[in-house]
């Protein structure tokens, strides 16, 4: 095992994990939770997600969503589907809900 993610409402360190990692060029892996993050301002106060890198056993947030509240949310929240590199190590995804006009929005994060 390498992390054990929290199962109590809106852990800082997230929850409920997506099922797809990607594989970053130096091993560490990348990976965005659902819910969590320790932001309960989102729609259902659960936390709205976090993008997070695993290096060995060790995890750490890169971004914690709908950090910014009010009712858009307007730096997303729930983030799903898979995570995509470039070639200079950006990160980039999707939301499914927040952003400036409510319906998700397109991230991009930099490790």
């Amino acid at each position: 095992m390498l992390h054990t993610f929290c199962s109590l409402k809106d852990c800082k360190d997230g929850a409920f994990p997506e099922t797809t990692l990607l594989l970053g060029s130096a091993g560490n892996l990348f990976g965005t939770t659902f819910a969590g993050g320790g932001n309960d301002v989102d729609q259902y106060q659960e936390g709205g997600g976090v993008a997070f890198e695993l290096s060995g056993t060790t995890l750490t947030v890169l971004h914690r969503f709908c950090a910014q509240g009010g009712s858009a949310c307007s730096d997303g929240m729930y983030p799903s589907g898979k995570l995509v590199m470039d070639s200079t190590g950006h990160l980039f995804g999707t939301t499914q809900l927040g952003g400036l006009n409510g319906g998700g929005e397109v991230f991009r994060l930099t490790p």
